[in-house]
């Protein structure tokens, strides 16, 4: 859905067609936070997996900028093989875990001047091409609307249009709070979650089916990091 039609679907719940208590920037504020967060909460956009090369001695690689943090990650692979998630503590029990080499098989991740990194246990001992492949799930991109531009900007919303009721329900919700309407913030709360658990038990299965041959996925991966 483009994100003008997003912000008429929230006025079509606020019961206001017209800017009156809430502009259109303000409900594209809330839309943009609650697509957010339910791109998080859900999961529902699913990235194929993408690669990286990974560089002999080196431990860390930074996230894609558009993964929200671990949470996010559904799986990451080493030359194909699924990797065992790990904790800093637990690495560090394995030895020197900055310096010793061989083929990764254990991942952690840790954070560093305001990024996250992947970091591998043990060290690649080599460079390999594409080495590191990564499946996670995506945040939503921010939506845009300028009339005043030429062209004028209308963005379309990264949910699935069959999952956009969830950001506009929750859209809804957030705008009822500014309101102090705890009423009407309810319902439109309790329609958010029953699409957030639908969501959620389709991208279950859609993890389900898709690591049956995860490698399948790894053969359409792109470099992002």
């Amino acid at each position: 859905m483009l994100a003008s039609e997003i912000v008429t679907a929230i006025r079509v719940k606020l019961g206001e067609p017209i800017a009156g208590f809430w502009s259109d920037a303000n409900l594209l504020i809330c839309a943009n936070d609650a697509a957010r967060q339910f791109s998080v909460e859900s999961g529902i956009l699913l990235s194929p997996p993408v690669s990286t090369s990974v560089v002999a001695s080196t431990t860390g690689y930074v996230f894609p900028t558009d993964c929200a943090g671990p949470h996010m990650l559904q799986a990451v692979l080493y030359n194909g093989t699924k990797m065992t998630p790990t904790v800093p503590a637990a690495a560090m029990n394995t030895g020197n875990v900055m310096t010793t080499l061989g083929t990764p098989a254990k991942w952690y991740t840790l954070v560093d001047g305001g990024k996250i990194y992947l970091c591998l246990v043990p060290v690649p001992s080599g460079s390999v091409a594409d080495a590191l492949q990564v499946w996670y799930s995506k945040i939503c991109a921010t939506m845009e609307i300028d009339t005043e531009s030429d062209p004028a900007v209308d963005s379309t919303c990264d949910i699935p249009e069959a999952f956009c009721e969830a950001v506009i329900s929750l859209a809804a919700a957030n705008a009822f709070t500014m309101k102090q309407d705890e009423k009407s913030m309810s319902i439109a709360m309790a329609k958010y979650e029953d699409w957030l658990a639908m969501a959620q038990s389709y991208i279950s299965a859609t993890i389900a089916a898709g690591m049956k041959d995860v490698n399948g996925f790894a053969s359409d991966s792109h470099s992002v990091f």
